[in-house]
């Protein structure tokens, strides 16, 4: 038995919209449920609510929306968050939360409308679950992460002893599953006349292509706006060539990280940071690197991490947890002055943040002569 578990990424925040996402379509379920138990109706949400679930002879954006919430059973929900739950963090914090949330609505409204528009021939029928964008998501991640890792649980039955079970985790590369996945899709909409019984194997190969869409477009537009900042006027010959070359090294760490976790790029951002001292990586790459050698003791990697966002990053209150992990660092590296200075500059620079009541009982523990643990 082969079970997928996750993927091989460290996210540089919480993924706040994932999480949400998975939460609503959680609590309309449980909704549906009690009303059903309540009614001993299977139908009563179609009789109550008419307008809920996209139907084909009467499409309309709200019936599109309320259908990403509605599923038609337990498992249909259960592998559709799951594949959210596993996908959606690290695209997430590639385009940010605001904008995941956005895309992941869309790319199930986009499913819907390719499914309807492929199968208008068919007898009319209730379109729902969040299968289309979940599908979407599959789309921008094989091509923002093209070779991150899937991790599997497995469980093996010895023949010679039927007692034992052999069980463990393995990894695998994520793009060739889920390009069968999409090749399987394609085929059951080829051959099913794009239903596959119940199945909107349409709606799965529209959101799949609008999730690659997305993903090229965004990627083509960053890479023009970083090439127009590095070609900005007023820096000089030099100064252009000196901005593309780190462009291209920051391009290059962050691209590793997307891939292959935070951790294993670190030998290239030591060159990148080496090369390039006046540079530093987008905010969430920063951090997130900091955050992670912190946790694994490493301590002096992390300030050096660590300085770079407080440096580059100060009109943004993130740079406040930057600073307040500076100051436990130097505190556990015995540099009281050091970590008083840090710690009152959260005080002082970013009041209103959650970092100042932490930094001001990290200060207390110094004045009693307590190192923080």
């Amino acid at each position: 038995m082969l079970l997928p578990i996750g993927v091989d990424y460290e996210t540089g925040r919480a993924p706040v919209a994932t999480r949400l996402l998975i939460a609503a379509n959680v609590l309309v379920a449980l909704a549906v449920l009690a009303l059903r138990l309540r009614s001993g109706d299977d139908f009563v949400v179609a009789r109550v609510f008419p307008s809920v679930g996209l139907r084909q002879d009467r499409p309309d954006l709200l019936s599109a929306f309320s259908a990403l919430f509605l599923h038609a059973d337990w498992w249909h929900l259960a592998i559709n968050m799951i594949v959210l739950g596993m996908f959606g963090p690290p695209v997430e914090d590639r385009i940010g939360g605001v904008r995941f949330a956005a895309f992941f609505v869309a790319g199930g409204i986009t499913a819907e409308a390719f499914d309807l528009t492929l199968t208008a021939s068919q007898p009319a029928g209730i379109t729902m679950g969040a299968s289309g964008a979940v599908a979407a998501l599959l789309g921008a991640f094989v091509l923002f992460f093209p070779r991150s890792n899937l991790r599997l649980w497995y469980a093996l039955p010895i023949p010679i002893s039927p007692a034992h079970v052999l069980r463990g985790t393995l990894r695998v590369p994520a793009w060739p599953l889920i390009l069968f996945w999409f090749g399987a899709a394609v085929g059951a909409a080829l051959t099913g006349g794009g239903t596959g019984g119940e199945v909107a194997n349409c709606g799965h190969v529209g959101g799949f292509i609008f999730g690659l869409a997305v993903a090229r477009g965004s990627t083509i537009v960053l890479r023009s706006r970083r090439r127009a900042a590095a070609g900005a006027p007023g820096g000089g010959v030099g100064s252009a060539s000196r901005l593309q070359a780190a462009d291209a090294a920051r391009s290059r760490v962050e691209r590793l990280m997307d891939d292959h976790g935070k951790l294993a790029a670190w030998g290239e951002y030591e060159r990148f940071a080496a090369l390039f001292p006046e540079s530093a990586l987008r905010l969430q790459y920063q951090l997130g690197l900091g955050r992670i050698l912190q946790r694994r003791g490493e301590l002096e990697a992390a300030s050096s991490a660590l300085r770079r966002v407080a440096d580059h990053y100060a009109e943004d209150d993130r740079a406040a947890e930057a600073l307040y992990m500076l100051g436990r660092i130097a505190a556990e590296l015995r540099d009281t002055e050091g970590a008083r200075g840090l710690l009152t500059r959260v005080l002082s620079d970013y009041a209103a943040t959650p970092w100042a009541e932490a930094a001001s009982f990290e200060l207390s523990q110094l004045e009693e002569g307590e190192r923080p643990q």
